[in-house]
């Protein structure tokens, strides 16, 4: 996704007008098709999603 607000305001009459958004839009859209499946694969560093079971799981032990 674009922007649509910055920081630099001065910028915005310069140089901003010369990129054609959508197709900068494209370009980024093409050249990530297919991270997702890459992702896939690769093991995530912050564990299976499952902490909250597992502790839930834990705390119903102890006060059961």
């Amino acid at each position: 996704m674009v922007r649509r607000s910055t920081e630099r305001p001065e910028a915005l009459g310069t140089f901003s007008d010369l990129i054609d958004r959508g197709e900068v839009a494209a370009r980024i859209d093409a050249e990530l098709a297919g991270t997702d499946d890459h992702l896939a694969g690769v093991p995530s560093p912050f564990g299976d999603g499952r902490a909250t079971d597992r502790l839930l799981a834990e705390v119903r032990k102890l006060v059961a």
